[in-house]
């Protein structure tokens, strides 16, 4: 019986140390640090562990409580959570406190401890254990500082930013957005459909947004693709019903193991207002420029035409001016011939009547250059001029100044009476064309025949006349020059005319023309036959 005791007994201790030495050895291989305190918070025991973690030897602490090892702030605040512990007999559970190395430096140990109770429950003292977290807490801090900094930045960048999932779903967005929302909140988006949130910046029957799941879904396959996408413009309305236009920007963004799409909204209301209004000047511009354009090219041309005015009026007024000096002189030369001869008075009575007619044409002439002073007036008034009158006074004048010579004029024509859209300076320019056919005219007799007969041009109907003589004629190298300013008249003439280039001048100023053909087709030398065509008077 005591041979089955012992025996008993010494398996007992052998299960207590094997028991005690697989403790041991457990607490002396973990990494965390394990110990005992009493109810007055002294160690009783300490792991071997100590040594890594605070830098003291197991003996060193025993008989110290946690507290010493604490700044004295940091050992007032655990002092109170651990004699609450105490008195209610609770665990400690992943405790935070800060420690003071041997060395000095700090260390964060998390703190988990259970009561001890001996067979009555009174209580003994605490079991527990710590762990370092330093390196822990070092990156949690980190990792807060970058969240803050992160979240700094996220907030006063100046653009909107939204973080959306790759299904379209708003994630976040940042305090600039307020700006875009007015009544909404940022609540009021998170969470929300990026297309959903889009509409709600519109205005019903927007077409923009008439196929809005269609082209979201193109622009997600060009992102994909390319991994960005290029800013584009948009115009939106806000909650209080205030326009902005923005733009949006969206790339690709990985934050930990997540693949989102980050969206910059750019607030360009400024800008594009200005561009409106710049767009709206230009525009404004380019309308008065044209304005411009055209009032200078109207004046250009008024004043071109006031200038031919003016170039045709010297050139008439130097023209006049010779012959009335010319006709005048002929006249007194006659007339002192006929006193010598002692012929009767009423002989002259004719010259004297070209010289009185000269002097009422100079004073005609007079009033046509003071009508030229008025430069305000770029056209010369035309009316309706009674051509047959001015065909009989120009045929007068011409066997005036030609008395030498036998002058044969025919009309022929199916009215009587036909006006013309003219001026008094058609009779200048009939005029010059007989008074041609006269210096250029080498037979004994000047037959000229004047034709006249209406013709439609344009829808319109003018007057052709016909002036058809027997002179030398003009061959067709001189055909498209005579009409041309400062050709050179042939030696000899006398400088009666008015100058053809002065003739086409004056009926440019009339909308008419005048051209030269041959009197007998293919044969110059027959004479020539000058036509003019002018806008009838209806």
């Amino acid at each position: 019986m005591l041979h089955e005791e012992i025996t008993e007994r010494k398996q007992t201790e052998r299960k207590l140390r094997d028991s005690e030495e697989r403790f041991r050895s457990l607490v002396e291989t973990t990494s965390d640090w394990i110990w005992e305190v009493d109810t007055n918070s002294v160690y009783t025991y300490s792991s071997p562990k100590i040594k890594a973690i605070l830098g003291y030897e197991p003996e060193e602490i025993i008989g110290k409580t946690p507290f010493d090892l604490m700044p004295s702030n940091e050992a007032e605040r655990v002092r109170k959570l651990f004699q609450a512990a105490v008195e209610s007999q609770k665990s400690l559970t992943w405790l935070e406190n800060i420690n003071i190395h041997k060395d000095g430096r700090q260390i964060i140990l998390e703190t988990s401890g259970e009561p001890i109770l001996d067979g009555n429950g009174e209580l003994l003292g605490y079991r527990g254990i710590d762990r370092d977290i330093t390196e822990r807490k070092k990156a949690e801090q980190k990792l807060k500082e970058s969240e803050e900094m992160y979240r700094n930045l996220f907030n006063s960048t100046p653009y909107a930013i939204w973080l959306v999932d790759l299904k379209g779903i708003i994630l976040d967005c940042n305090e600039p957005m307020n700006k875009f929302l007015s009544v909404f909140k940022p609540s009021d988006l998170i969470g929300k459909p990026f297309r959903e949130v889009l509409q709600m910046f519109s205005r019903e029957g927007d077409p923009r947004f008439e196929n809005i799941e269609q082209v979201l879904k193109e622009r997600f396959v060009v992102l994909l693709k390319e991994g960005y996408l290029k800013p584009v413009e948009f115009e939106i309305f806000r909650g209080d019903g205030k326009r902005f236009w923005i733009t949006l920007e969206s790339s690709f963004v990985k934050i930990g193991k997540k693949s989102l799409i980050q969206t910059f909204i750019k607030d360009i209301t400024e800008r594009k207002l200005a561009e409106i209004e710049l767009d709206g000047l230009r525009k404004d511009l380019k309308i008065r420029i044209k304005e411009r354009t055209i009032k200078l090219e109207s004046s250009e041309i008024k004043y071109r035409k006031v200038y031919n005015r003016a170039d045709c009026y010297k050139g008439l007024f130097t023209h006049d001016i010779s012959n009335m000096f010319h006709t005048i002189g002929n006249s007194i030369e006659l007339c002192e011939t006929l006193l010598k001869k002692n012929i009767e008075n009423n002989d002259m009575l004719e010259y004297f009547k070209a010289i009185e007619q000269q002097i009422k044409r100079g004073k005609k002439l007079i009033n046509n250059i003071r009508e030229l002073s008025d430069i305000e007036e770029s056209e010369i008034p035309l009316k309706p001029i009674e051509i047959f009158e001015k065909i009989r006074s120009a045929t007068q004048y011409v066997k005036v100044n030609f008395q030498k010579r036998e002058i044969i004029v025919n009309i022929e024509s199916e009215a009587n009476k036909i006006y013309v859209l003219c001026n008094d300076l058609l009779l200048d320019v009939f005029e010059n064309i007989l008074i041609n056919s006269v210096l250029y005219n080498k037979n004994d007799a000047v037959e000229i025949e004047i034709n006249i007969s209406r013709v439609m041009e344009n829808q319109k109907s003018h007057i052709k006349l016909e002036f058809k003589d027997n002179g030398i004629g003009i061959n067709d190298t001189k055909k498209n020059i005579i009409f041309k300013r400062n050709v050179k008249k042939p030696i000899g003439s006398k400088g009666m005319g008015l100058g053809l280039s002065l003739v086409a001048k004056l009926l440019d100023l009339c909308e008419g023309e005048i051209w030269v053909e041959d009197k007998i087709k293919g044969d110059y030398t027959q004479g020539s036959n000058f036509i003019i065509q002018i806008p009838e008077a209806l």
